[in-house]
């Protein structure tokens, strides 16, 4: 999510910069340092996606986590915040099976600190 963050700022500031030079906003989709811009961005988040897990364990993680916790915006970013959501945990474990959410709930320590800091 800072890649994520660090574009919208760049994308704000050639925006704003651009705009203080008169561009008219039908005048946006040609201009040459916004199209550039815009590569550039796009070939990153490219590269970040051709790395994401794929396959059943990710599918399930991506379906399980949120029984854990969640991720919330602030104005510093992504927090997350380790909350326990059975009925989540429950869909996961008629989907996915109770070996796996149980695999996942004995790591919940390590998840949380892995993505916040820990469980309070």
């Amino acid at each position: 999510m800072l890649l994520v963050g660090q574009q919208r700022a760049e994308q704000d500031s050639l925006v704003a910069t651009l705009a203080r030079t008169g561009l008219q906003p039908e005048g946006l989709s040609t201009n040459p340092q916004l199209l550039a811009l815009v590569e550039r961005q796009r070939t990153a988040m490219d590269e970040l996606q051709s790395r994401i897990p794929r396959g059943p364990t990710a599918t399930g993680l991506g379906f399980a986590l949120p029984g854990l916790g969640q991720m919330t915006g602030t104005a510093e970013g992504l927090v997350w915040i380790p909350k326990r959501d059975d009925a989540v945990l429950a869909q996961a474990r008629a989907r996915f099976g109770d070996d796996f959410v149980d695999w996942l709930i004995a790591r919940e320590d390590i998840i949380d600190t892995a993505l916040g800091g820990g469980r309070e």
